[in-house]
């Protein structure tokens, strides 16, 4: 039996990172039911977030103990995996792991080194694999991912990628920068664009907690925001903006972390705004599984926040979406692929514009974006599949 190994930043609670494995393995046991392969999920930690709706995943280390000892492919599974080194990969894991981290960050050159040892990591990066380390690999596909925006990557990393079987980018300024020593990359949507294929929002229904079935029937704006970016804003600021919001268009604002992993903290940012929000219109969810996420933003009827997964749910169930700062790969790709209506950032300045914009942009639009990025996204799928099978 075939061997796949899918493989990322899949380790920690951050809602696209956990989804991607889940949402790939299943169409790829959907893809090769006639000729059945072994799906195996890895990532820097062993880890199991099953709870929550993730797949465990095992460790880097046992990652590369099986591909030393197993003809396999490998499917990096997206995010922006071309551009962290081991230090960044490392910053992100949940607590004590990374508990020395902080305090020694300002070593950069040090804390790469000591990060790659206690991973037990190989090569200049965690996720562009070198082959010779491993001679049982039968190939690595890079399926949607994000990288660098401007500048170049070193030769010992452009030689890595361009011995990959297969390279898609998820948007048209990465795309660039791969392009001047990888012609053959191609542009492609990330492959969450697909979830609503496969999680319909009936079967969603099914798979969502209790409490959040009932909120999925009331007319509410779903907002999500990480701690950094709610204090460069303004708590205060931003919790006059959602009062403004719920009182001129009547609807209720769920607060609903995406990602808890260090770095976002989401979860402590929306606290602090339900204690500024007292009103019954502003409802705190704690601790949301994968498809509660994903059921709440489906049956929104606007997602404001600034999770590149939260935007692309949204394009994926077809409602319309804002995006807080200027975050690069936000920009990016809500340029390549958003409604020309719903592209820049929402500020403090321009949010009541906005959001009357967008609660009033017609769905036909955002169907064309979505059927663009599906017929994109699933052509892409296949040839992987097709790479698979015949490799």
């Amino acid at each position: 039996m075939k061997q796949v190994y899918l493989y990322g930043a899949i380790d920690r609670f951050n809602y696209g990172d956990l989804l991607l494995p889940v949402l790939l393995k299943e169409k790829l046991n959907k893809a090769t039911s006639e000729n059945p392969i072994e799906i195996r999920v890895f990532g820097t930690i062993q880890s199991n977030l099953s709870n929550f709706g993730a797949l465990p995943t095992e460790s880097l280390k046992d990652f590369y103990i099986a591909l030393k000892a197993n003809p396999a492919f490998v499917l990096v599974v997206g995010g922006e995996v071309l551009t962290p080194n081991w230090s960044t990969v490392y910053s992100h894991l949940p607590m004590p792991q990374n508990s020395w981290h902080a305090s020694t960050r300002a070593l950069r050159k040090i804390n790469i080194q000591i990060s790659k040892f206690l991973l037990g990591g190989y090569g200049r990066r965690p996720f562009i694999l070198n082959p010779r380390y491993f001679p049982y690999l039968k190939g690595v596909l890079y399926n949607g991912v994000g990288g660098k925006r401007h500048g170049k990557y070193k030769r010992s990393d452009f030689k890595n990628l361009k011995n990959a079987h297969y390279l898609s980018c998820r948007d048209k300024s990465v795309l660039s920068v791969l392009h001047k020593n990888l012609p053959s990359a191609e542009l492609v949507p990330d492959s969450a664009i697909q979830m609503s294929e496969l999680y319909t929002t009936e079967r969603l229904n099914h798979l969502v907690s209790e409490d959040i079935r009932l909120l999925l029937h009331e007319d509410y704006i779903f907002f999500q925001v990480s701690l950094n970016v709610a204090n460069e804003i303004g708590m205060e600021s931003l919790s006059e903006k959602l009062h403004f919001t719920a009182k001129t268009y009547h609807k209720k604002v769920v607060l609903c972390p995406i990602g808890t992993a260090s770095g976002h903290d989401d979860q402590l940012a929306l606290q602090q705004l339900k204690e500024l929000l007292t009103d019954d219109e502003f409802i705190l969810v704690e601790g949301p599984s994968l498809w509660d996420i994903m059921g709440l933003i489906a049956s929104a009827s606007l997602y404001i926040g600034g999770s590149l997964h939260g935007i692309i749910t949204s394009m994926s169930f077809e409602v319309p979406y804002l995006f807080l700062r200027d975050r690069p790969k936000l920009v990016a790709y809500v340029d390549t692929w958003g409604v020309e209506e719903l592209k820049g950032s929402t500020t403090l300045a321009n949010w009541e514009q906005r959001v009357e914009t967008a609660l009033q942009l017609k769905v036909e639009k955002l169907k064309k974006s979505r059927d663009k990025q599906l017929q994109i996204s699933e052509k892409s799928f296949q040839e992987m599949v097709q790479i698979i099978i015949n490799g």
